[in-house]
C-alpha cells in the first residue's frame, strides 16, 4: 500500500514468434537481387557486406533490412561483416519465379507469424475477406500506429508476392478471392 504502483510500459516486441515482430522493410526485388548477386559471385555464396552494398549501389544502412530479411527466412547468415548464403538461399537464387514464390510462401508461413495469422483469418472467414484495419488494430496493441502501418505494409507486400493472399488498395481489404483456398 505504501509503495506507489509503477505503470507498466509496453515494450516493442522483438520476439520473432510474435505477430508484432518488427519486420525488416525489405522489398522482394532487393532480397532477390541480393541472393542472386551473392550466389553468382566469385566467393561461392559468400560476400563482404560493404562490397555488396557498393555493388548493389546501396548505402550499407539500406542493405541491413535486406540482410535481416535474408536471415529471417533462412536464406543467409551474416557474421563479421560477411553474408553467406545457406542452401535455401542458393536454391531461391537459382529458382524460377514460380519456384521462388512457392519457397517464399513456405518460409513466410513458417517464419512470419503475422502473415500466418492473416492467412489463417482469411481461411476461416466465410467470404475469405478481412479489412486491413482489423490487423492494424492488433498491431497497435504492441506499437505505434506508424510502425503498425509499416509492418503491415511489409507483410502485405510479402504475402502478395508469395500469392498467399490478395490486397485491394482502394478498399483496404485482404482476401483469398482468386486464390486457391486451402482449408
Amino acid at each position: 500500500m505504501t509503495t506507489p504502483q509503477i505503470p507498466q510500459i509496453e515494450m516493442p516486441d522483438t520476439d520473432q514468434s510474435s505477430i508484432a515482430y518488427r519486420l525488416p522493410q525489405a522489398p522482394i526485388s532487393r532480397l532477390s537481387g541480393l541472393l542472386e548477386h551473392v550466389a553468382a559471385g566469385p566467393d561461392f555464396g559468400r560476400d563482404d557486406l560493404p562490397q555488396l552494398a557498393s555493388d548493389m549501389q546501396l548505402e550499407v544502412d539500406d542493405l541491413f533490412p535486406v540482410t535481416d530479411a535474408a536471415q529471417l527466412f533462412g536464406f543467409a547468415r551474416v557474421e563479421q561483416g560477411d553474408i553467406t548464403l545457406l542452401p535455401l538461399g542458393t536454391t531461391f537464387a537459382k529458382a524460377t519465379i514460380q519456384q521462388r514464390k512457392h519457397l517464399f510462401a513456405e518460409q513466410l508461413i513458417e517464419h512470419v507469424p503475422l502473415v500466418a495469422h492473416i492467412r489463417r483469418v482469411l481461411e476461416t472467414r466465410p467470404d475469405h475477406r478481412a479489412p486491413e484495419d482489423r490487423f492494424l488494430r492488433e498491431l497497435e496493441d504492441y506499437m505505434s500506429s506508424e510502425d503498425a502501418e509499416a509492418v503491415l505494409a511489409t507483410a502485405i507486400d510479402w504475402g502478395r508476392y508469395a500469392e498467399l493472399f490478395e490486397y485491394d488498395y482502394n478498399a483496404g481489404v485482404l482476401s483469398l478471392e482468386s486464390l486457391e483456398v486451402v482449408a
